[in-house]
């Protein structure tokens, strides 16, 4: 529990940390990339997230 809530963390962080940098000016090949990373967190924390939900619900089976 104690590694999840450590990676969601920091996959909040380097969302946080995406968001900040779009909003400063980069050439479209660094906005792309940016863009890519930022929805490969808000996918990895999602998935987290429901790992997180699944063991709730088998908990409480």
């Amino acid at each position: 529990m104690v590694v999840g809530y450590a990676l969601a963390k920091a996959h909040g962080r380097n969302i946080d940390r995406y968001h900040r940098l779009l909003s400063t000016h980069l050439s479209d090949v660094e906005r792309s990339y940016i863009e890519t990373r930022l929805l490969a967190e808000r996918s990895a924390l999602h998935a987290l997230e429901e790992a997180d939900h699944e063991k709730e619900l088998s908990r409480n089976s």
